[in-house]
């Protein structure tokens, strides 16, 4: 096998994993291969882009807590997501209940644009639809970051067991798991790239969806800084010793 890059010219997107490996993908979303090419892998882990890499984390969510909705985008799903913003594309990978397995990337998005809709960050629902006994496996999630979108390196992962996604039959469009833990994009150039990608296997006939989650601001806090108190009563504590000296004398 021919492992240039100058052999994949046909390939739309290409998604590194890590710095010594990349998976290209057609226009529909679907992987065609994987091939090893370490140049622009390494070079993006070196410029920083790569950095504070987290292990994400999958959590069940037994209750409708979390609907994918305009504020909540699809960004995979196997049907059509009905309340999408116009203006934010996702990758329909269209199950029909044939597949098995399926390997999918998002499309591609910039730090400026999820930034401007998830200030506090965010996590991935996953809305699982099980027409089967069979429990079907999230086998990896991955979010990546590049400064193109042909040089992407992943930063963030999660990798599943057989069987980890039992569906809690929440009903379509609502997460039966939380993806959480992604690595912060404040302080990226807003121009960064950002994608995402999964594979699902042990599937059944229900088609299952991604979709973004805004994270809630952070409390603010009401108790002064220690510092700033011990500052403000020894301010207190030396005017109060003033007035007893004046009054001395």
């Amino acid at each position: 096998m021919d492992e240039s890059p100058s052999a994949c010219k046909n390939e739309e997107k290409r998604l590194f994993i890590g710095s010594f490996q990349w998976i290209g993908f057609d226009n529909g979303g679907a992987m065609i291969k994987a091939l090893k090419w370490t140049a622009l892998g390494t070079v993006l882990m070196g410029a920083g882009l790569a950095a504070n890499a987290a292990s994400l984390s999958l959590t069940g969510v037994p209750e409708q807590i979390y609907q994918q909705s305009k504020d909540s985008p699809c960004i995979i799903s196997g049907q059509n997501c009905p309340q999408q913003p116009s203006t934010f594309a996702y990758t329909n990978y269209n199950n029909t209940g044939a597949m098995e397995e399926t390997e999918q990337t998002s499309p591609f998005y910039t730090v400026g644009q999820l930034l401007s809709m998830f200030e506090y960050g965010f996590s991935v629902g996953l809305d699982v639809n099980q027409a089967g006994k069979k429990d079907q496996t999230l086998d990896y999630f991955h979010m990546s970051l590049g400064a193109s979108s042909t040089s992407m390196s992943v930063v963030d992962t999660y990798t599943g067991a057989s069987g980890n996604i039992p569906a809690f039959n929440q009903g379509a469009g609502w997460a039966d798991y939380v993806i959480s833990g992604f690595t912060s994009l404040v302080g990226l150039p807003l121009a960064t790239v950002v994608a995402f990608d999964m594979k699902l296997s042990d599937m059944s006939s229900g088609a299952e969806s991604f979709f973004l989650i805004a994270n809630s601001a952070p409390p603010v806090s009401t108790v002064p800084l220690p510092g700033a108190a011990l500052l403000l009563a020894s301010g207190l504590g030396g005017m109060a010793a003033l007035r007893r000296r004046r009054k001395a004398i």
